[in-house]
């Protein structure tokens, strides 16, 4: 424990009420000072589970942190983990009214975590922009506790192509996911990897955004009924009341 940046800090809470202070010095406590942070941009973490390569019984899902910010992760599955249309129907259509899109937020959500983890993910307001290339209609922007990423998401927070191409489970091939094999695969190094949607629209507003398994963005899409490619959920969490006090403390010294 270190006094000096207790004192230093005491000053500035003055005006806090005594319990809020107590779990304030508490977080210094309960943090070694060698402690390595779990949660931080780059790590993976395991949240929830599902069926994946064991087709028998569900294994906790890892997850990459994308970013932290006001108390909140941004976490995108490592792995590809079902395959779903973007809509079950051929037709002009937006993230809002897809069904993947309730696919994720209903049947994915309930299947994979627990009541508790449930009230730990975040209901986030999505900035639904329209095609950056071509200008489709993105529709209104949603508030999703799961979704996709977007176009934009994608370019920010995976910039480079080996970040982009990932695997796909064995559960989600069971599911009809597109996988590269040794038959259609240009490169050992991608074998096993599938393509995965995006929830932006395409050229055509029966056509979706999607990173081909190579790791490559397709901002043109692929008609929104095509049931060969994967799901890669993203979402926020809330980061534990321990950290988040944790950070206050950090922005007080």
């Amino acid at each position: 424990m270190n006094f000096n940046i207790v004192h230093k800090i005491k000053s500035k809470l003055q005006l806090l009420p005594t319990f809020i202070l107590m779990l304030l010095m508490l977080s210094l406590f309960s943090t070694g000072c060698n402690e390595k942070p779990r949660y931080q941009v780059g790590n993976i973490i395991e949240f929830g589970s599902y069926y994946q390569d064991d087709l028998s019984r569900k294994t906790p899902i890892k997850w990459r942190i994308l970013d932290i910010k006001d108390g909140k992760a941004f976490l995108i599955s490592e792995l590809l983990l079902d395959a779903q249309p973007y809509n079950k129907e051929r037709k002009e259509i937006t993230w809002e009214n897809s069904s993947i899109r309730h696919w994720l937020n209903n049947e994915f959500i309930n299947e994979a975590f627990n009541s508790q983890e449930k009230s730990r993910i975040s209901l986030t307001l999505l900035d639904n922009c329209d095609n950056p290339e071509y200008g489709t209609n993105a529709g209104n922007d949603t508030k999703d506790k799961v979704f996709l990423l977007s176009l934009d998401d994608v370019y920010k927070y995976l910039p480079n192509e080996n970040q982009r191409a990932i695997k796909v489970t064995k559960y989600a091939i069971k599911q009809g996911a597109w996988v590269c094999d040794s038959d259609n695969c240009r490169k050992d190094v991608f074998y096993g990897n599938g393509s995965w949607w995006l929830r932006s629209p395409g050229y055509d507003p029966r056509d979706a955004a999607y990173v081909i398994s190579y790791g490559i963005i397709y901002d043109n899409g692929i008609s929104v009924d095509y049931n060969g490619y994967a799901v890669r959920p993203a979402l926020y969490i809330n980061l534990p009341a321990r950290l988040r006090a944790g950070r206050f403390l950090k922005m007080l010294v």
